[in-house]
């Protein structure tokens, strides 16, 4: 596979997880260096970054359960 091949399908990997295009340059110029820690550290804040949002979304989801069992709860009875 040419490197130009392998680094769309980099940039396709990075796009699909949400990087933005600062990251994604960011990236690239890391791998164009050899820099392989900084590739990672970028990889991982992205990765925390998305557990944030994955977090955020379980309280919302939460809080709606907890609407729900409340409105079933006083609609039985309970």
């Amino acid at each position: 596979m040419r490197e130009t091949e392998t680094d769309e399908c980099t940039i396709r990997n990075l796009e699909k997880a949400g990087c933005c295009e600062k990251t994604i340059q960011a990236y690239l110029e890391c791998k164009k260096k050899g820099n392989t820690a900084a590739q990672i550290n970028l990889l991982s804040r992205q990765r925390e970054d998305i557990l944030d949002d994955i977090h955020e979304k379980e309280g919302k989801i939460s809080a709606l359960d907890y609407l729900v069992y409340e409105l079933e709860k006083k609609e039985k009875g309970i």
